[in-house]
């Protein structure tokens, strides 16, 4: 792993970091993923994965995971604890992927966001990403209506 923010790790996640980063999914989604789907993922040739630890102990600051197709890499999950959030780790992540996939030659990167998640949009935004689309309906949430999910796009 390499410095990046003061007090933090950012380095690629390994297979062995999947219960990890899953407990931190189901702690910020409503919808979590598997451990072993995550590691899957991991795994994967196409998958772009990352970490953010905090120093000391290590605490799992945040994660990332992309996966390129093509000339484009879509943006699948970005999780950020809660202990670590309003610090740029999130900013963090991205900007490290956005180097990365432009030096694997992607011309786009894209991810959904929903709609009512003004926080992730305005740091989209913060960071070039435009609006390239909306899927109606498209979060289903526990005891309320469904959202919409905005897709954003960042040419590289």
């Amino acid at each position: 792993m390499k410095n990046g923010l003061a007090g933090v790790r950012i380095g690629a996640a390994l297979p062995e970091d999947a219960r990890e980063i899953a407990a931190l999914h189901a702690c910020l989604f409503a919808e979590p993923w598997h451990a072993d789907g995550i590691a899957r993922l991991i795994e994967h040739p196409a998958a772009m994965t990352t970490l953010v630890r905090g120093d000391g102990a290590g605490a799992l600051a945040g994660f990332l995971i992309a996966q390129a197709a093509a000339d484009e890499v879509e943006i699948l999950s970005v999780g950020v604890a809660p202990a670590w959030q309003r610090r740029g780790i999130a900013r963090l992540l991205i900007r490290d992927l956005m180097t990365r996939t432009s030096e694997r030659g992607a011309r786009y990167l894209h991810v959904e966001v929903a709609a009512d998640n003004h926080a992730a949009i305005a740091l989209y935004a913060a960071l070039g990403f435009e609006p390239g689309g909306r899927r109606k309906a498209y979060y289903v949430r526990r005891n309320a209506p469904p959202v919409d999910a905005l897709r954003l796009v960042k040419p590289l």
